[in-house]
Protein backbone atom coordinates (compact mmCIF):
# COMPACT_ATOMS: atom_id res chain seq x y z
CA UNK A 1 0.00 0.00 0.00
CA UNK A 2 1.48 2.97 -1.02
CA UNK A 3 2.86 5.69 1.52
CA UNK A 4 -0.15 8.32 2.80
CA UNK A 5 1.06 11.54 4.18
CA UNK A 6 -0.73 14.96 5.23
CA UNK A 7 -0.23 18.02 3.79
CA UNK A 8 0.86 20.41 6.46
CA UNK A 9 -1.23 23.34 4.98
CA UNK A 10 -4.68 21.80 4.71
CA UNK A 11 -4.36 18.69 6.82
CA UNK A 12 -5.42 16.46 3.76
CA UNK A 13 -3.88 13.19 3.30
CA UNK A 14 -2.53 12.66 -0.34
CA UNK A 15 0.29 9.75 -1.69
CA UNK A 16 3.54 10.51 -0.93
CA UNK A 17 4.85 9.72 -4.44
CA UNK A 18 3.51 13.22 -5.80
CA UNK A 19 5.89 16.03 -5.20
CA UNK A 20 2.95 18.61 -3.93
CA UNK A 21 -0.31 18.54 -2.69
CA UNK A 22 -2.88 18.41 -5.36
CA UNK A 23 -5.72 19.71 -3.71
CA UNK A 24 -4.01 22.64 -2.37
CA UNK A 25 -3.07 23.37 -6.30
CA UNK A 26 -6.54 22.71 -7.08
CA UNK A 27 -7.65 25.65 -4.35
CA UNK A 28 -5.11 27.82 -5.82
CA UNK A 29 -6.72 27.45 -9.26
CA UNK A 30 -10.35 28.91 -7.83
CA UNK A 31 -11.62 32.09 -7.76
CA UNK A 32 -10.75 33.87 -4.35
CA UNK A 33 -14.09 35.60 -2.62
CA UNK A 34 -13.53 39.13 -3.20
CA UNK A 35 -10.51 39.09 -5.77
CA UNK A 36 -10.61 41.30 -8.88
CA UNK A 37 -11.91 39.87 -12.02
CA UNK A 38 -8.97 39.52 -14.45
CA UNK A 39 -10.21 40.04 -17.98
CA UNK A 40 -8.20 37.06 -20.66
CA UNK A 41 -4.87 38.67 -22.07
CA UNK A 42 -5.83 39.81 -25.33
CA UNK A 43 -5.33 37.81 -28.41
CA UNK A 44 -2.07 38.26 -30.30
CA UNK A 45 -0.44 38.57 -33.53
CA UNK A 46 2.20 36.19 -34.38
CA UNK A 47 4.39 39.14 -34.16
CA UNK A 48 3.16 39.57 -30.50
CA UNK A 49 1.20 42.95 -30.84
CA UNK A 50 -1.95 42.85 -29.63
CA UNK A 51 -4.44 42.31 -32.43
CA UNK A 52 -7.33 45.44 -32.61
CA UNK A 53 -10.70 44.91 -31.65
CA UNK A 54 -13.68 45.32 -33.89
CA UNK A 55 -14.82 48.54 -32.64
CA UNK A 56 -10.92 49.89 -32.75
CA UNK A 57 -10.82 48.38 -36.41
CA UNK A 58 -13.99 49.92 -37.40
CA UNK A 59 -13.06 53.13 -36.28
CA UNK A 60 -9.64 53.50 -37.78
CA UNK A 61 -11.38 52.03 -40.56
CA UNK A 62 -14.07 55.19 -41.13
CA UNK A 63 -10.67 57.46 -39.89
CA UNK A 64 -9.21 56.00 -43.08
CA UNK A 65 -12.11 56.76 -45.14
CA UNK A 66 -12.26 60.37 -44.23
CA UNK A 67 -8.60 60.75 -44.91
CA UNK A 68 -9.05 59.75 -48.25
CA UNK A 69 -12.03 61.77 -48.98
CA UNK A 70 -10.30 64.91 -47.17
CA UNK A 71 -6.93 64.92 -49.28
CA UNK A 72 -9.16 63.92 -52.59
CA UNK A 73 -11.04 67.22 -51.74
CA UNK A 74 -8.05 69.16 -51.35
CA UNK A 75 -6.74 68.65 -54.07
CA UNK A 76 -9.68 68.94 -56.52
CA UNK A 77 -10.65 72.42 -55.14
CA UNK A 78 -6.79 74.01 -55.73
CA UNK A 79 -7.63 72.12 -59.50
CA UNK A 80 -11.54 73.99 -59.59
CA UNK A 81 -9.71 77.30 -58.24
CA UNK A 82 -7.35 76.90 -60.73
CA UNK A 83 -9.54 76.44 -64.00
CA UNK A 84 -11.92 79.06 -62.82
CA UNK A 85 -8.81 81.27 -62.73
CA UNK A 86 -7.62 80.45 -65.75
CA UNK A 87 -11.26 80.95 -67.46
CA UNK A 88 -11.59 84.45 -65.61
CA UNK A 89 -8.53 86.39 -66.21
CA UNK A 90 -6.28 87.76 -68.90
CA UNK A 91 -3.04 86.93 -68.12
CA UNK A 92 -0.34 89.15 -69.44
CA UNK A 93 -3.14 91.05 -71.48
CA UNK A 94 -6.17 90.07 -73.83
CA UNK A 95 -5.72 88.23 -76.73
CA UNK A 96 -5.15 90.63 -79.84
CA UNK A 97 -6.91 87.71 -82.03
CA UNK A 98 -9.99 85.60 -81.82
CA UNK A 99 -8.53 82.85 -83.75
CA UNK A 100 -7.85 79.76 -81.66
CA UNK A 101 -4.54 79.96 -79.60
CA UNK A 102 -4.06 75.51 -80.53
CA UNK A 103 -3.99 74.66 -77.07
CA UNK A 104 -7.27 73.15 -76.72
CA UNK A 105 -6.30 69.78 -77.96
CA UNK A 106 -3.00 69.66 -75.60
CA UNK A 107 -4.60 70.98 -72.58
CA UNK A 108 -7.29 68.28 -73.23
CA UNK A 109 -4.76 65.87 -73.42
CA UNK A 110 -3.08 67.21 -70.29
CA UNK A 111 -6.56 67.09 -68.46
CA UNK A 112 -6.84 62.96 -69.07
CA UNK A 113 -3.37 62.57 -68.38
CA UNK A 114 -3.77 64.37 -64.49
CA UNK A 115 -6.97 62.88 -64.32
CA UNK A 116 -5.41 59.10 -64.57
CA UNK A 117 -3.18 60.71 -61.95
CA UNK A 118 -5.21 61.63 -59.81
CA UNK A 119 -7.64 58.76 -59.63
CA UNK A 120 -4.48 56.33 -59.44
CA UNK A 121 -3.50 58.83 -56.13
CA UNK A 122 -7.18 57.79 -54.93
CA UNK A 123 -6.55 54.26 -55.20
CA UNK A 124 -3.40 54.52 -53.56
CA UNK A 125 -5.02 56.64 -50.39
CA UNK A 126 -7.83 53.99 -49.96
CA UNK A 127 -5.54 51.51 -49.91
CA UNK A 128 -6.56 49.91 -52.64
CA UNK A 129 -9.88 49.83 -53.29
CA UNK A 130 -12.92 51.64 -54.12
CA UNK A 131 -12.28 50.51 -57.95
CA UNK A 132 -15.39 52.29 -59.24
CA UNK A 133 -15.42 55.86 -57.50
CA UNK A 134 -11.31 55.52 -58.71
CA UNK A 135 -13.10 55.56 -62.07
CA UNK A 136 -16.06 57.97 -61.45
CA UNK A 137 -13.15 60.68 -59.81
CA UNK A 138 -11.23 60.31 -62.70
CA UNK A 139 -13.76 60.93 -64.88
CA UNK A 140 -15.31 64.18 -62.97
CA UNK A 141 -11.82 65.69 -62.90
CA UNK A 142 -10.58 65.47 -66.60
CA UNK A 143 -12.45 69.34 -67.41
CA UNK A 144 -11.01 71.13 -64.31
CA UNK A 145 -7.25 69.56 -64.93
CA UNK A 146 -7.78 70.63 -69.05
CA UNK A 147 -9.16 74.08 -67.28
CA UNK A 148 -5.99 74.40 -65.24
CA UNK A 149 -4.03 73.00 -67.76
CA UNK A 150 -4.92 75.98 -70.14
CA UNK A 151 -4.52 78.33 -67.23
CA UNK A 152 -0.97 77.47 -66.79
CA UNK A 153 -0.36 77.88 -70.65
CA UNK A 154 -1.56 81.33 -71.00
CA UNK A 155 0.50 81.94 -67.37
CA UNK A 156 3.80 80.33 -69.50
CA UNK A 157 3.02 82.18 -72.87
CA UNK A 158 2.85 85.94 -71.10
CA UNK A 159 5.72 84.89 -68.33
CA UNK A 160 8.43 87.41 -69.30
CA UNK A 161 7.46 89.18 -72.30
CA UNK A 162 7.61 92.35 -71.34
CA UNK A 163 10.79 93.00 -73.76
CA UNK A 164 9.19 91.79 -76.32
CA UNK A 165 6.30 94.91 -76.50
CA UNK A 166 5.60 96.89 -79.36
CA UNK A 167 3.18 99.54 -80.92
CA UNK A 168 1.68 98.31 -84.10
CA UNK A 169 -0.97 100.48 -86.34
CA UNK A 170 -4.19 98.14 -87.07
CA UNK A 171 -7.14 99.00 -88.84
CA UNK A 172 -10.70 99.36 -87.81
CA UNK A 173 -12.83 97.44 -89.61
CA UNK A 174 -16.07 98.42 -87.10
CA UNK A 175 -17.61 100.31 -84.22
CA UNK A 176 -20.47 99.83 -82.56
CA UNK A 177 -22.38 100.95 -78.94
CA UNK A 178 -23.37 97.40 -77.65
CA UNK A 179 -27.37 97.42 -75.88
CA UNK A 180 -28.59 95.24 -73.14
CA UNK A 181 -31.81 93.22 -73.58
CA UNK A 182 -33.35 95.73 -70.92
CA UNK A 183 -32.49 98.60 -73.04
CA UNK A 184 -29.24 100.03 -71.27
CA UNK A 185 -25.98 100.43 -72.79
CA UNK A 186 -23.29 97.90 -72.84
CA UNK A 187 -20.66 100.13 -74.13
CA UNK A 188 -18.46 99.94 -77.03
CA UNK A 189 -16.99 97.13 -79.01
CA UNK A 190 -14.71 97.40 -81.60
CA UNK A 191 -13.36 95.09 -84.08
CA UNK A 192 -9.85 95.77 -85.54
CA UNK A 193 -7.67 93.34 -87.80
CA UNK A 194 -4.04 93.67 -87.42
CA UNK A 195 -0.53 92.37 -89.40
CA UNK A 196 2.37 91.21 -87.38
CA UNK A 197 5.46 89.43 -88.06
CA UNK A 198 5.41 87.35 -91.07
CA UNK A 199 2.86 89.15 -92.88
CA UNK A 200 0.34 87.28 -90.40
CA UNK A 201 -3.11 88.52 -90.48
CA UNK A 202 -5.28 88.67 -86.89
CA UNK A 203 -8.69 89.82 -86.05
CA UNK A 204 -9.70 90.41 -83.04
CA UNK A 205 -12.13 92.64 -80.70
CA UNK A 206 -12.41 94.80 -77.88
CA UNK A 207 -14.49 95.97 -75.24
CA UNK A 208 -14.86 99.45 -73.90
CA UNK A 209 -17.61 100.26 -71.17
CA UNK A 210 -17.66 103.79 -71.27
CA UNK A 211 -20.79 106.33 -72.36
CA UNK A 212 -18.39 108.08 -74.67
CA UNK A 213 -16.16 106.05 -76.90
CA UNK A 214 -12.13 106.34 -76.25
CA UNK A 215 -11.14 105.42 -80.17
CA UNK A 216 -12.29 108.67 -82.49
CA UNK A 217 -11.22 106.61 -85.61
CA UNK A 218 -14.13 105.42 -87.95
CA UNK A 219 -14.20 102.23 -89.62
CA UNK A 220 -11.32 101.69 -92.46
CA UNK A 221 -8.96 104.05 -90.39
CA UNK A 222 -5.76 103.03 -88.12
CA UNK A 223 -5.82 102.46 -84.59
CA UNK A 224 -2.76 102.10 -82.67
CA UNK A 225 -1.78 99.25 -79.55
CA UNK A 226 0.93 98.05 -77.73
CA UNK A 227 0.90 94.20 -78.50
CA UNK A 228 3.83 91.01 -77.48
CA UNK A 229 4.40 87.73 -79.16
CA UNK A 230 4.31 84.91 -76.01
CA UNK A 231 6.07 82.90 -75.62
CA UNK A 232 3.49 80.14 -77.16
CA UNK A 233 3.26 82.16 -80.14
CA UNK A 234 0.16 83.60 -78.85
CA UNK A 235 -0.02 87.32 -79.54
CA UNK A 236 -1.64 89.45 -76.29
CA UNK A 237 -2.75 93.01 -76.62
CA UNK A 238 -0.88 94.92 -73.71
CA UNK A 239 -2.96 97.98 -74.15
CA UNK A 240 -6.46 99.42 -74.85
CA UNK A 241 -6.81 100.81 -78.91
CA UNK A 242 -6.61 104.49 -79.42
CA UNK A 243 -6.51 106.64 -82.48
CA UNK A 244 -2.93 107.40 -83.82
CA UNK A 245 -1.79 111.03 -84.57
CA UNK A 246 -2.72 111.87 -88.25
CA UNK A 247 0.56 111.91 -90.33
Amino acid sequence: MAEVIKCPKCSRPYSAKLASCPFCAQDEMKPQPGSPFRPEPPMTSPGGAPLPSAVDARADAEAAERGVWMKTGALAAVVFLTALWSFMSEVGGTRLGDESTGLFGPCLFAGVVLAAGTGFLFHRWSDGQAIPLTGIVTAVMILPWAGASYGMAKWFNAAGIDDREQPIDCILTSKGLKHSRRGGDLGWEYTYKCTVEGDVEIHGRAHDYAATPAVNAEPGQPIRMTVARGRFGIWLRRSDPITPPRS
